[in-house]
């Protein structure tokens, strides 16, 4: 395909959709046109390529809703400027017709694939961010279309090529990374985080080497699907007018789904991340604004709260986590640990290949001291947060 001039033969796409189609009338997955093309062909003739695929989807799946598939793409590395010529090359919808795309994806692995140093330099505040402002350039060329785009992260990992070696991307440090691009990502508008692989690469989510045993990333993800909710609420350190901004500590709250264990009307679930070479404490403290979802974590003195005799809300449960055992094959650093550990213990699949329970340990001390260099789950089950509480007929409604 040369740029201006549309080549691409649909002919295939075509008979592959046909036979999707006769196979399975109800296909609730989705369709990605091309792969990382944005340095070969034009933004405007690859828009014009999906409209012809969501042509095509809508035809042959006529009804819409849950069993039609999605259309989303373009599937494309930080370009924004060629994102935006895409967007806007893109038909408006109105009323009587479909968006083009169910959702924009884009791919971040903001490591440098055959860096050396990534153990080294995830594991920072400042590495963190940097995967916050490449997600920031790719969130502003959809902001600037009067349209609303569903944002994907549809291929991520800490780093292309999976990384320099093992433990890089398929270890424990990669789950401090992990970790803080699901809260960002969820707290800035994202629809969905792909991660780049379930199986394969020295990032994949499964070890296949090792009988397909969960990679500490796969951990990090189940505990986050399971603890985290749909609904998030603003989390910020209180200062610096009672101490110093702990640059090392961070941390996203939602409501605690319903299913969740130590769920109660509500609760929250706090995640957070300690990069520091030691323990940091946090206690957790509710704005005294009467219609604010704003909390507070800090790492020092206590502060007002709108309850002085329950500050922090508790009883708490804790899933903590942190790295397990290194071995030769993981660099000998324990942060390349193929091994994480939930409250101390080693997590594996159990004998018969189910998963173990992920049971939180229960406290009463108002401050959770989250050890050297690890990540967690905190649920303050009488939180009573204004956006998460339920009335009896949301409830029902829900159920």
């Amino acid at each position: 395909m040369k740029s201006g001039t549309v080549l691409w033969n649909p002919d295939n796409t075509r008979e592959l959709l046909q036979y999707t189609a006769r196979k399975w009338p109800h296909f609730p997955h989705g369709f990605e046109l091309g792969n990382e093309k944005e340095h070969l062909l034009a933004p405007e003739d690859v828009a014009h390529c999906y409209v012809t695929l969501r042509s095509m989807v809508n035809e042959l799946w006529p009804t819409p809703g849950p069993g039609r598939p999605l259309v989303v793409g373009p599937a494309l590395n930080l370009r924004p400027d060629w994102l935006s010529l895409f967007l806007s090359s893109l038909p408006t919808p109105t009323t009587t017709t479909t968006t083009t795309l169910d959702a924009i994806t884009y791919h971040l692995y903001p490591g440098y694939g055959p860096s050396k140093n990534l153990v080294d330099l995830i594991p920072t505040a400042s590495w963190l961010d940097h995967s916050h402002s490449l997600m920031a350039r790719m969130q502003r060329a959809t902001n600037h279309h009067h349209h609303h785009f569903n944002l994907w992260v549809g291929e991520t990992a800490a780093a292309w090529a999976s990384g320099a070696g093992r433990g890089f991307c398929d270890g424990f440090l990669s789950s401090i990374w992990y970790m803080d691009i699901l809260g960002h990502a969820a707290t800035t508008g994202h629809g969905a985080v792909c991660r780049q692989a379930l199986v394969g690469g020295n990032y994949s989510l499964l070890d296949q080497r090792n009988g397909f045993q969960p990679n500490p990333d796969y951990w990090t993800a189940l505990l986050f699907r399971r603890l985290m909710g749909t609904t998030y609420l603003d989390v910020t350190q209180f200062s610096p007018s009672i101490h110093d901004f702990q640059s090392n500590v961070r941390g996203y709250m939602s409501c605690t789904p319903m299913d969740t264990p130590g769920y109660a009307n509500g609760a929250v679930t706090f995640a957070w991340i300690n990069l520091a070479h030691e323990k940091k404490s946090i206690r957790m403290l509710k704005d005294t604004h009467p219609i604010s979802n704003h909390w507070n974590g800090t790492n020092g003195p206590t502060i007002k709260t709108p309850n002085n005799n329950d500050p922090t809300f508790l009883p708490r449960l804790d899933f903590i986590l942190t790295a397990g055992t290194s071995t030769g094959a993981d660099g000998n650093h324990p942060l390349l640990s193929r091994e994480i550990r939930l409250n101390g213990k080693v997590l594996r699949l159990l004998e018969n290949g189910a998963l173990p329970d992920l049971v939180g340990k229960s406290a009463t001390d108002e401050r959770l001291i989250t050890p050297p260099t690890s990540i967690g789950f905190s649920i303050y089950t009488n939180a009573q947060a204004n956006a998460c509480l339920l009335t009896a007929e949301s409830s029902e409604s829900i159920k």
